[in-house]
């Protein structure tokens, strides 16, 4: 965990008596595209197909609504994922705002769970991290997807982002200093612009680099209204498409909750990924990843407003 005398630290913690109801409460929201012959590495899309049918077995098998929008799966693996009830959407972006194929497709899959029914929360997730429904503790239904959700549904916060407890240890060596740098760096900048702003007690830490959000319906317009830019300034529409909102809500005065939990990374992905065939890859999609978003996280403080 992160040391106080670092950041201030504003956790949640959810309601226990609400994590039974979860599956009733929350939608689950991704998207999917694996297609072999876009790989990054020979392996990758068959080895994350299996991560990802893996989540929405457990989803569907605790009770919840689950929606993807695919951009261009094998029919067969399609076809497996909608037997288990799983919402299958065709990726249409052609028309939505955006300056990705990513992001668009995300902001798709999030209108279109939001518009499935009456769900108090829209948990968005990479469809990989089928961990998050495996319960851990004591706790009954005390697994992290719950977890977060609570808290939202609690009324605690507008966004819950999970605050992984065990300093990524279950995750690649290299992937490890790159979110936790990544983290470090944002905060620091967010908290500067925050208090120059006039927000006195200035940003929270949170675990930005945590792909899965849980979401209310009040602040799922600032998901779907992020097209790429910032004041006018084109910025990142792949992993921006869920950091920003946590951002504008922050400037917004809007309470964005860490909500501590105990999340281990697929083992068989971390072992694919730490491959010394292939780690180099994957060691500088992640590198990528950190600068692109600190340059958003740049551009965010020196470009946005809150209105």
């Amino acid at each position: 965990m992160i040391s106080p005398s670092l950041f201030r630290q504003d956790d949640a913690v959810p309601d226990i008596a609400l994590l039974p109801e979860m599956p009733q409460k929350t939608v689950v929201v991704t998207s999917t595209l694996y297609d072999p012959s876009r790989e990054i590495v020979s392996g990758d899309a068959v080895l994350r197909m299996g991560l990802a049918y893996e989540l929405f077995v457990k989803a569907r098998g605790l009770g919840y609504d689950v929606v993807t929008v695919d951009g261009g799966s094998p029919g067969a693996w399609l076809s497996g994922v909608r037997d288990l009830g799983v919402v299958v959407l065709e990726e249409d972006i052609s028309e939505r705002v955006g300056l990705h194929p990513m992001g668009k497709a995300r902001r798709q899959a999030l209108e279109v769970a939001g518009n499935l029914g009456t769900h108090d929360v829209i948990y968005w997730t990479e469809p990989e991290k089928h961990p998050l429904f495996d319960q851990r503790g004591p706790v009954e239904h005390a697994y992290a997807l719950a977890m977060m959700s609570a808290v939202v549904a609690g009324g605690k916060g507008v966004i819950a982002i999970g605050k992984r407890k065990d300093g990524l240890q279950s995750y690649p060596a290299q992937q490890r200093f790159c979110e936790l740098a990544g983290n470090f760096t944002i905060t620091s900048m967010l908290d500067a612009y925050l208090k120059k702003v006039g927000i006195k007690e200035g940003a929270p830490y949170l675990d930005h680099w945590n792909g899965p959000r849980a979401i209310s319906r009040d602040a799922l317009d600032l998901f779907l209204q992020y097209d790429g830019t910032i004041g006018g300034v084109a910025v990142d529409d792949r992993w921006g498409m869920h950091t920003v909102a946590p951002w504008i809500a922050l400037a917004q005065q809007l309470p964005v909750k860490g909500v501590v939990v105990d999340y281990t990374h697929p083992v068989d992905q971390t072992a694919f990924e730490e491959n010394p065939d292939c780690r180099a890859l994957y060691d500088k999609k992640r590198i990528d990843q950190l600068t692109c978003l600190v340059d958003t996280c740049r551009t965010f403080v020196e470009h946005y407003r809150p209105s």
